[in-house]
């Protein structure tokens, strides 16, 4: 990748053209305000231990199983038990001991992996008994560098894209906060005994490249990258800290570049309090470790809400906070900045985005949900029933969405009628197979 050295004089022109509505139906059309800015910069083994009496009964799961999805699966946990329904054909239960929680489905929606009395299980799609595929015993085996004691637990775990092997993580309960430690983990569900692959302190939030090949892994204080079978791990970019003000970091998000050669990042100004007006960075980082600078952004603080960069990395969504109010803003590469709706108080914010022409957000109601179309300067209802506030909308590659509403999950195109898929969800512990 070559060296990109730019530097355009930082110009901001904004100009608030956006009245205030009094209902969700006034929502004013979007307003372009601004082209400007930026420059570009470069710098560079575990013991096996029989289940407990009350654990599900295990067998060997034969490497060859497969199940291609025909059509939509979404795995959920309903009273404690491991659910599948499939588009077309409704759904059955899986699992039935009462205490799963945590479900990840396979790409192939083959198989459905869950937490299980703090140890971590798989089951087939087609039915059968469980398997176990990490207990007790590995978790406790863990060396670590922490001075902490006490019960190790299931952290964050997903199927590696189009394989049946899982990553993990742990974490640990302490007086204050619970506490990330044993580094990074992997089993697979179709062969292999669980094994460590990275060691404490290196593991963090796992974003897969298009083909398959690398991990990137977001961390409180740097971005690492390294292969899929865990090899080739190296810290390839490092930024100041986001200050939260609390007990938990804040880790970037990463979409990667279609071709795999490299992703973006956005990262808010490392402290809100102490300078309201500091700018972000939209940033572009290749695999060999340059980057460059894309544009800048003034967003407001991370426990309100989160940048989020558009599927193919060309713009980011973010919320202003201008006195008082609230702003929704679209940042693109080009530095274009467009701000698109404005409210006089805080009753604004993000659902995230549906594709890279279209977002959710809400405005005056955070239990009515709105849909925005960038290319058509419009906007419509999200659904026919409102989503629970608090709860994350699932977008599907087809452009639906899966939502809960309050007990219900729910499947709907933007705009259109919902469909229930499940009538007593109680959590959104949910996973989808497309």
């Amino acid at each position: 990748m070559k060296r990109i050295i730019l530097s355009i004089p930082f110009l901001l022109v904004l100009s608030l053209a956006c009245g205030v509505a009094s209902d969700a139906a006034d929502v004013p059309q979007v307003a372009t305000i601004v082209a400007a800015t930026m420059s570009v910069q470069s710098d560079a083994p575990s013991g096996a231990e029989s289940p407990p009496s009350n654990s599900p009964d295990t067998e060997e799961l034969p490497p060859e199983i497969t199940s291609e999805v025909t059509g939509l699966r979404v795995a959920y946990v309903r009273d404690g038990n491991v659910w599948l329904w499939e588009e077309g054909i409704g759904s059955r239960q899986l699992t039935n001991y009462g205490s799963a929680s945590n479900v990840k489905i396979s790409d192939d929606g083959a198989l459905i992996a869950f937490s299980q009395q703090k140890e971590l299980w798989a089951v087939a799609a087609s039915g059968g008994a469980p398997i176990q595929l990490v207990n007790q015993a590995y978790l406790a085996s863990v060396p670590h560098s922490s001075d902490y004691t006490g019960t190790p637990h299931l952290d964050t775990y997903e199927f590696i894209p189009g394989t049946h092997a899982l990553f993990f993580d742990l974490f640990m309960e302490t007086e204050s906060y619970p506490f990330p430690y044993g580094g990074l983990h992997y089993v697979d569900a179709n062969a292999s005994a669980p094994r460590q692959v990275l060691q404490d302190g290196q593991s963090g939030v796992r974003y897969y490249s298009p083909n398959k090949e690398w991990v990137a892994l977001s961390q409180p204080n740097h971005i690492a990258l390294m292969r899929v079978d865990g090899s080739n791990y190296q810290v390839v970019y490092d930024f100041e800290p986001i200050l939260t003000y609390s007990e938990w970091s804040f880790h970037p998000e990463v979409v990667w570049m279609s071709s795999s050669d490299g992703f973006y990042l956005a990262l808010p100004a490392p402290d809100f309090l102490g300078d309201p007006n500091g700018l972000g960075r939209f940033l572009y980082i290749g695999l060999d470790g340059r980057f460059a600078q894309l544009a800048n952004f003034q967003a407001g603080p991370i426990w309100t809400s989160t940048p989020q960069i558009s599927p193919d990395g060309t713009k980011v969504l973010y919320i202003k906070e201008v006195g008082d109010g609230r702003e929704i803003h679209i940042v693109e590469a080009s530095t274009l900045d467009t701000l698109f709706i404005s409210s006089p108080n805080a009753n604004v914010g993000l659902l995230g985005w549906a594709d890279t022409d279209h977002f959710g957000f809400w405005y005056g109601d955070i239990d009515k949900p709105w849909y925005a179309s960038l290319s058509g300067h419009s906007q419509q209802d999200l659904t026919d029933i409102y989503p629970t506030s608090n709860y994350p909308i699932h977008w599907l590659a087809d452009g639906r969405l899966l939502f809960k509403s309050n007990n219900e999950l729910r499947l709907s195109a933007p705009g259109g009628p919902s469909i229930v898929v499940e009538t007593s969800l109680l959590s959104s512990d949910f996973d989808v197979a497309e």
